[in-house]
């Protein structure tokens, strides 16, 4: 409880430090910054690398997180010491990682969708983001709990360092302005599907690309990051409608560091991904076609369609219509 007060304290402070009228519309249209859908793609985005980790003990691993929060110090110690999380956790690569995707990129999640709350009149629209947010990653650390390589230093070191940080840092104005407007910080989630025949959640994700305007021109630089790193092109075919190209890595087992090379190709107009390919990618997939609600033009209905081909030659469908979270399956 203490914990939490800090946090809201301090995010409070955050919002008067040096604010300035932001000259950009924050509120986000894209499905991604809903805050079931940004759940579902925060907590189960380790479902891309399965099996390493597995579904099978979610809900019961959320009280093994929760043990370890209570009792910081014996887990800590119990995983090595304090030496060894600082080593692990904030002097190696592993801070890299950790200040890309738990501070950069989550932190401009939670500033969307602490956003999209004040616009919508949620009560309490601070500590409400604030708990979906929380949620999500809490949810993200049960699920990687199912490998036995994932230890307390790098759940307290999520939770309690990364996350702050990102979540403090992104309400400041400046700061999310530089983000959004000059270096284009953009989340781009999967549609995340419910499965009948296991009752697990598949084809959730939350990847973060940059694209800054360097050259003024139409083609930028592209980069992505998540559980796939990847390069590449955007070319602008039209006025905030871009066709991109881009080749990386996607990890099977980011714990291990192995992974695959992939390819992959996006096109997104009006702030909104309409279709992303990914070639030798996730979920041991041959290839995964994502169909957005930016694709078409309907008015009363947003459609979303995933389909995609594994390695054992199952068929992957999924259908979304008018919900945060769809239904799928291979076939």
């Amino acid at each position: 409880m203490r914990i939490l007060l800090f946090v809201i304290l301090a995010l409070r402070q955050a919002l008067a430090w040096g604010a300035l009228p932001p000259s950009y519309n924050l509120v986000s249209q894209t499905d991604t910054y809903r805050p079931i859908r940004q759940y579902l793609n925060m907590a189960f985005d380790v479902a891309q690398n399965e099996p390493y980790f597995s579904q099978k003990h979610y809900w019961k691993n959320h009280e093994e997180v929760f043990r370890r929060i209570r009792h910081p110090d014996r887990s800590i110690r119990d995983d090595g010491g304090y030496e060894k999380w600082i080593k692990d956790e904030f002097l190696g690569e592993r801070a890299l990682v950790n200040l890309g995707l738990h501070t950069i990129g989550t932190g401009n999640d939670f500033r969307h969708l602490y956003e999209r709350m004040k616009q919508n009149e949620t009560p309490f629209p601070l500590f409400s983001s604030l708990f979906v947010h929380y949620a999500g990653h809490i949810g993200n650390e049960a699920y990687e709990l199912s490998n036995p390589d994932v230890t307390s230093h790098d759940n307290f070191a999520d939770l309690f360092f990364y996350d702050i940080a990102g979540n403090i840092i992104f309400l400041n104005d400046r700061i999310a302005s530089f983000f959004f407007e000059k270096l284009y910080l953009r989340t781009w989630g999967d549609q995340p599907l419910y499965n009948p025949e296991d009752s697990h959640i598949m084809n959730a994700a939350s990847d973060f690309t940059i694209r800054p305007n360097l050259f003024v021109s139409k083609l930028r630089p592209f980069f992505l990051f998540g559980l796939k790193v990847l390069g590449g092109i955007s070319y602008e075919y039209s006025e905030k409608e871009f066709f991109t190209l881009a080749a990386g890595v996607t990890f099977t087992d980011p714990v291990n560091k192995k992974g695959r090379l992939s390819v992959a190709t996006y096109y997104d107009r009006e702030e909104q991904l309409s279709y992303a390919l990914l070639i030798n990618s996730v979920q041991n997939s041959r290839f995964k076609l994502n169909l957005y609600p930016g694709l078409w033009h309907f008015k009363k209905y947003r459609l979303g369609v995933t389909t995609g081909l594994d390695r054992e030659d199952q068929w992957l469908l999924g259908l979304n219509l008018n919900m945060p979270l769809g239904l799928g399956s291979w076939f």
